[in-house]
């Protein structure tokens, strides 16, 4: 299904990670599983992703909250993780984030000649970022350089609350100069989609792109059609319960 930019729309705002770039959004997923195993709890794919979207912090906090995961804090710590706990490792994720992040800063396909259309439209870009300002202040440059430029970014810790909560969407509306009943959100977790749903904006989920399918781009474009089908059902389910107004595969599928 194409998304269409339906006339009054003023700005797009997109996720970064899984939306614009790092196909998969495999960035978090490794900076996660490092962090948890330096600690000797070692944590599979699907709980690292479960919270994605969130903030990096709460999200650590919801990944030690997982039953499994507090037994085995507990086995091999004697007593539950707490707030030092989740400080601990949030100061260690921002320590190793900005260089993974870095590293996998390249854009996904068709990004760039679409932000050049909306730019030639005279339609603004936003984006938004569960990544602290310290975190994108490396991701930025590099894509740049690829030509992933947005006339505005806000990040998780410039606001109040992260996502579900619509403060970042609201923050990058209003440093854009547009209403948000103006904007559209892309965004690759049904918590992002949350977001825009309560910020008044028009949200699309992305399926095969980001954190819903978690591969690469060769892995994705490797991928047998019913698995393709069965990740992106599954993924229109979930964007589809938290109001988003439809499912992307990707933003080179995005027609306007």
């Amino acid at each position: 299904m194409n998304a269409a930019i339906e006339p009054g729309v003023r700005a797009v705002i997109f996720d970064w990670a899984g939306t614009i770039v790092d196909h998969g959004s495999r960035a978090p997923l490794e900076a996660f599983r490092r962090i948890f195993e330096e600690v000797d709890l070692e944590l599979t794919d699907e709980e690292i992703r479960g919270p994605m979207g969130l903030g990096k912090r709460e999200h650590i906090a919801a990944l030690l909250g997982l039953t499994r995961v507090a037994a085995r804090h507990r086995e091999i710590r004697g007593n539950d993780a707490d707030d030092a706990v989740i400080d601990r490792l949030y100061v260690r994720f921002e320590e190793l984030q900005p260089e993974i992040a870095a590293s996998r800063a390249a854009p996904i396909a068709g990004v760039p000649d679409l932000l050049g259309r909306l730019r030639a439209e005279g339609i603004r870009t936003g984006g938004t970022t569960g990544f602290s300002r310290h975190v994108m202040a490396s991701v930025l440059p590099e894509a740049s350089a690829s030509g992933v430029k947005l006339d505005a970014s806000v990040c998780v810790d410039e606001v109040e609350r992260g996502r579900p909560a619509p403060d970042m969407l609201l923050e990058c509306a209003a440093r854009l100069g547009v209403e948000p009943t103006a904007c559209v959100v892309f965004d690759d977790t049904p918590v992002g989609i949350e977001a825009a749903v309560a910020a008044g904006m028009t949200g699309w989920g992305v399926s095969m792109s980001g954190n819903q399918c978690g591969l690469d781009a060769d892995e994705t474009a490797a991928l047998p059609d019913a698995d393709r089908a069965d990740i992106h059902a599954r993924a229109v389910d979930a964007f589809a319960g938290v109001g988003a107004a439809g499912t992307l595969d990707s933003l080179a599928d995005l027609d306007f």
